[in-house]
């Protein structure tokens, strides 16, 4: 979908109500939105009712949308923001359910399992560095995954967080050298 096409779908969308015209637009980053929410949320069960509401969110605020950004850095906004939201939440009701206890999050599965890779060694390999990008801190788990599985660039993933440029880089360039620490225990 080229950016025209995209802008066209923006303006249908909130203009003429059209849910096809928004349809397409998901479809576009369902995927996307998706594993973003996956790496921030984990294996918990908020995953899917928080895309339901990023999605919601998206629509209902389609019309305030001023197109300053592509659709796609201004819905993964949307969804760090709501996965902040859950996260914040999430612990919120751990402490006040489980005040002693630390949650083992048995059967948690941080990284769906990749069809394109067959090889069960690269497999152990994807799930042990994704496993220690669950370490990380959202902002810096969040530009990993922004930029290596959503493959998006620097500047998009600036604006898509809010934050300066250089912020970006700083957070990539240290959670490069924190999953270095992680997986070779230095």
């Amino acid at each position: 979908m080229s950016g025209l096409e995209e802008k066209e779908l923006v303006r249908r969308a909130a203009e003429e109500d059209d849910r096809e015209a928004f349809a397409r637009l998901i479809s576009r980053y369902q995927n996307g939105v998706f594993g973003l929410l996956h790496r921030l949320l984990g294996g918990t069960n908020e995953v899917e009712d928080v895309a339901q509401n990023v999605f919601l969110s998206a629509y209902r605020g389609l019309r305030a949308f001023r197109g300053q950004a592509s659709f796609g850095t201004w819905i993964y906004r949307i969804a760090y923001n709501q996965a902040c939201s859950a996260l914040r939440r999430l612990r919120s009701r751990r402490a006040r359910e489980m005040p002693q206890i630390q949650d083992e999050e048995n059967g948690r599965q941080d990284e769906p399992t990749d069809s394109k890779t067959p090889d069960p060694e690269q497999q152990t390999i994807r799930k042990q560095v994704w496993e220690a990008v669950s370490e990380l801190p959202p902002a810096s788990q969040a530009v990993v995954e922004m930029y290596y599985n959503q493959g998006l660039k620097y500047p998009q993933i600036a604006e898509a967080l809010d934050l300066p440029l250089g912020t970006v880089k700083t957070h990539l360039h240290r959670a490069r050298a924190q999953l270095r620490e992680i997986l070779t225990g230095a």
